[in-house]
């Protein structure tokens, strides 16, 4: 399935690019913010499933989900759960959940910030362009 964002069509490589280091990058902040057990100097900027404070059902997802979001959730959700019906397989399953609730830990613990995310997100699959900032800064900031 080619990454998407609300009724559009793929994502350009541009947006998908600065939403992979977005995600990375703020999942990382927030981790360090929230103390899931991660030193600063941590080896994932992802936590696992279980360390998450956010309950892993499906309805506890979508509660945490904000604006259009909710409704790629329940098309995805909907998409998987049948396609998980023919081949008996919870593996994609698992990995949607897990994905969505990377997102909506994100969405919970700076719903500013990851609304700027979308926003900016957005522009870019309109051909826009945003400004940034080198790596090495970005890192800094973050203290990693």
């Amino acid at each position: 399935m080619e990454p998407r964002l609300g009724n559009s069509g793929p994502l350009p490589a541009k947006a998908l690019r600065f939403l992979q280091l977005f995600t990375t990058v703020a999942v990382a902040a927030c981790l360090q913010r929230c103390r899931f057990g991660y030193g600063v100097g941590m080896a994932s900027p992802v936590a696992p499933i279980s360390a998450s404070p956010l309950g892993a059902t499906p309805s506890e997802i979508r509660a945490a989900l904000i604006g259009e979001e909710i409704g790629d959730f329940d098309r995805e959700y909907r998409t998987v759960l049948a396609e998980t019906a023919e081949t008996m397989d919870l593996s994609g399953l698992q990995e949607m959940l897990k994905r969505w609730q990377r997102v909506a830990l994100t969405t919970q613990r700076d719903p500013h910030a990851h609304r700027q995310m979308l926003e900016h997100a957005n522009h870019l699959i309109m051909g826009g362009d945003i400004a940034t900032e080198p790596w090495q800064e970005t890192k800094a900031k973050l203290g990693l």
